[in-house]
């Protein structure tokens, strides 16, 4: 990997770039998505989509607000040729953490003709701008409306848009019980809004001004990312967005605790360097998602020993096909991932003064019960969930409204409650570990002995009603299912390829949308008809979803998706189309 990037680095010395838009990129950015427009036009057209009803009647309702400036205005999102804009071959969508407070989101597109495009703004957004006139740049035009800001130049259109992180900080250390208490909200509402409107003008100034030596493009896994071409291509930066979220529980007023400063270190050291490539294709019938994480030696030195297990085959024998919504495999080497999830979390747990004690006492209980200090000598590593169906019950509950004096009536209703039915599957290193764990929980009264059948019900069912354990040799069982048993034609049920690439890789999940969604919609139609309706439009279009991985090369870590649809006729970036459609129709029905 590293060989790879010093030739992109010598590429990008020794080449010059093509100058489009995405110069403009700064380094400091978190996440960047490229829609490849040369591509996804050979999938749906504009006119496609403007013909459903959804879109047909936000198109109409443009062109009776503004009919004189339609004409122009429509062309902006059906025909960007025709106002000087290039979307080919892609344009860029981008979020950047400005600071703990305020983020930017940015929308940027190459020029084909500036005087053209400058001709279609003086005559469509003009009524958008706060002043009323085109604003000058160093080496751009621009206007704005009030923390917006949309700048242009002979290279390409920069949208920016700076947003705060938590719109409640305003509110933070402020008693509602004060005289001055709304007066001071909007200073502060006041004060955020000129914050925001100056940090959106020097954004599209550092923008337009950026050399590629300054922007992303200097970043040597961005320009690996750029290699691979995909409809929508997603490049993350894991410490930017890391930042992102520590600014987001920062700005939080109603968080009791704050991340320290050690633990955004112990992340920094962890994340700085480490990236997310996501590369998506819209085929016909199914949506084919990869996701490559690229991580830094310290990290890689972390986890690369976590992944060395296989999931057990046996588990396929005990899953009944016939109903099943959906299952998760994942086979890890439990000391390794303990290891890793302590080294990154210990500052977090150090200082709340949980780290040690946690500690002691998985060590204590794993030397009393097993007479070992190592996890993977008593589990053998991997872990699979299965939910092979649910059963539905209409039950009866006593709510109450009020009249028009603001009397309390109880009032009788019903509704439908859906109950996932579950098996999950541990495997151990022998027949004497699973017994021994199991006489401990036992000892604890996690568990109870069944008078007359060799299980062990599980005494919490605040959350998992009528649960119980089992054991098979050095399998344990917990499952809430009437009864279970090994039987070959369980496997005949499942999908052939799915057993053979669970136990090929380390981590794999099956999810059958289409039933999963008919559940949610029974669920919910007694007590919102409208989400029950629109789940139900779901269940009609989407099939299943697959994860595959977890594929290990290096330092690189890639997992591969896939979204079956049950139309297979149609590419399904149209049906994405339709189903807003579809959905959208039917709220407002």
């Amino acid at each position: 990997m590293k060989a790879a990037y010093f030739f992109l680095a010598f590429t990008w010395i020794t080449n010059s770039f093509s100058q489009d838009i995405s110069v403009a990129i700064p380094k400091s950015v978190g996440t960047i998505v490229a829609l490849n427009t040369q591509r996804l036009s050979t999938k749906v057209s504009v006119d496609e989509i403007f013909q459903l009803p959804t879109f047909k009647f936000i198109d109409e309702e443009i062109k009776s607000l503004l009919p004189g400036q339609y004409h122009l205005l429509s062309a902006f999102y059906k025909n960007p040729s025709a106002v000087g804009l290039n979307v080919k071959p892609q344009f860029y969508l981008t979020f950047e953490p400005i600071n703990d407070t305020l983020n930017a989101y940015a929308w940027l597109i190459n020029m084909s003709d500036v005087k053209k495009f400058e001709n279609a703004i003086q005559k469509t957004l003009m009524i958008f701008s706060s002043t009323g006139k085109i604003e000058q740049g160093r080496n751009y035009k621009y206007i704005y409306k009030d923390y917006t800001g949309l700048g242009w130049n002979k290279k390409g259109m920069i949208l920016v848009n700076v947003v705060p992180v938590n719109e409640n900080m305003i509110y933070e250390g402020l008693d509602k019980e004060a005289d001055d208490y709304y007066d001071i909200i909007g200073e502060r509402k006041d004060k955020l809004r000129r914050r925001q409107q100056q940090l959106m003008k020097e954004k599209l100034e550092e923008m337009f001004r950026k050399t590629e030596i300054e922007s992303i493009l200097s970043n040597t896994n961005y320009q690996l990312f750029k290699i691979e071409e995909a409809d929508m291509s997603t490049w993350i930066s894991s410490d930017r967005l890391n930042q992102a979220t520590v600014s987001a529980a920062k700005a939080n007023p109603y968080l009791s605790s704050q991340p320290s400063a050690s633990f955004q270190k112990q992340n920094e050291k962890y994340l700085s360097g480490s990236y997310f490539h996501i590369f998506t294709n819209f085929n016909k019938g199914e949506i084919k998602s990869i996701q490559r994480q690229y991580v830094n030696g310290e990290l890689n030195q972390v986890i690369a020993r976590t992944y060395t297990k296989k999931v057990n085959p046996i588990f396929f024998e005990y899953i009944n096909g016939q109903n099943l919504l959906g299952f998760i495999s994942l086979a890890v080497d439990y000391q390794q991932l303990y290891y890793a999830s302590t080294q990154a979390y210990q500052p977090l747990f150090g200082e709340n003064g949980l780290f040690h004690s946690f500690n002691q006492t998985i060590f204590q209980f794993l030397e009393k019960t097993f007479q070992t200090q190592n996890l993977s000598d008593v589990f053998a590593g991997d872990i699979n969930i299965a939910i092979t169906g649910a059963k539905t019950n209409e039950i009866t509950y006593t709510d109450f409204v009020f009249d028009e004096e603001f009397n309390s009536k109880p009032v009788v209703k019903t509704k439908i409650e859906v109950s996932p039915l579950f098996l999950v599957m541990i495997t151990t290193t022998s027949a004497e570990n699973a017994q021994k764990l199991i006489q401990t929980l036992l000892e604890n009264q996690i568990i109870t002995k069944h008078p007359t059948k060799k299980i062990f019900p599980i005494q919490n069912q605040d959350y998992i009603k009528d649960a119980y354990l089992f054991v098979e040799n050095n399998l344990i069982f917990i499952t809430n299912e009437t009864s279970y048993q090994k039987t070959h034609q369980n496997v005949a049920q499942l999908h052939p390829e799915w057993k053979q690439n669970a136990t090929q890789k380390q981590f794999m999940m099956i999810a059958d949308l289409k039933n999963i969604l008919l559940l949610v919609s029974q669920k919910y139609s007694q007590e919102d008809p409208s989400y029950s309706k629109s789940m139900g439009i779901l269940a009609n279009e989407l099939k299943d979803i697959q994860l595959q991985g977890i594929e290990i090369v290096g330092d690189t870590y890639t997992i591969k998706a896939n979204i079956f649809l049950t139309d297979t006729n149609k590419n399904s970036l149209f049906k994405l189309f339709e189903l807003i459609d579809k959905v959208m129709g039917s709220q407002t029905k």
